[in-house]
């Protein structure tokens, strides 16, 4: 399946966190693995709300996340 870029932004303590675990553990670990396991996880856990199923395609554009107080998107 072909992969696409995506920009998103975590807190700076966060990723530091991140950075220092793949560091120390190594072992073809990436940021990119990583964050691709952890969005997979988050899916399934999403559509097993929806009693384990896919969601429907979409019909319109997702809105945009609401501003937090720092200026920083955030999901409310």
């Amino acid at each position: 399946m072909p992969k696409i870029p995506v920009g998103i932004r975590v807190e700076s303590e966060l990723m530091e966190r991140l950075k220092n675990a793949v560091w120390h553990l190594g072992q073809g670990l990436t940021i990119t693995s990583i964050i691709e396991q952890s969005l997979e996880q988050a899916v399934r856990e999403l559509e097993a709300r929806n009693g384990g199923q896919p969601f429907p395609p979409r019909k319109g554009k997702i809105p945009k996340s609401p501003k937090k107080e720092d200026g920083v998107d955030g999901i409310a």
